[in-house]
């Protein structure tokens, strides 16, 4: 078992996911250099293997690598934030989750 936390992120980051798996997003928005833009509603976060993914109303709107995300819940306890390599694009996203509770 040498190798099995080589695809984990830090540990708090691995409890905010956690919960996250958990509960439904009523929203998630991207904060740009513009200002928020909203990516969809309706959807879950899901950490597949090595991959964090955001979907909204069936279209995945963001995925990082697990190793290279940081996850904090908001001060509201109301949603989480998420900071990461994107996948596709190769630049840092910070995209904000609100749980629909």
């Amino acid at each position: 078992m040498l190798f099995s936390g080589r695809n984990k992120a830090a540990p708090e980051t691995e409890a905010v996911l956690a919960r996250a798996e958990k509960i439904q997003i009523k929203s998630v928005t991207e904060r740009t250099a513009d200002g928020d833009v909203i990516l969809g509603g309706n959807g879950g976060v899901s950490v597949i293997g090595a991959e964090v993914v955001v979907m909204c109303n069936g279209h995945e709107v963001f995925r990082c690598k697990r190793k290279s995300c940081t996850a904090a819940t908001l001060m509201s306890g109301n949603g989480i934030t998420l900071r990461g390599e994107d996948t596709g694009s190769g630049r840092i996203r910070n995209v904000t989750l609100n749980y629909s509770r």
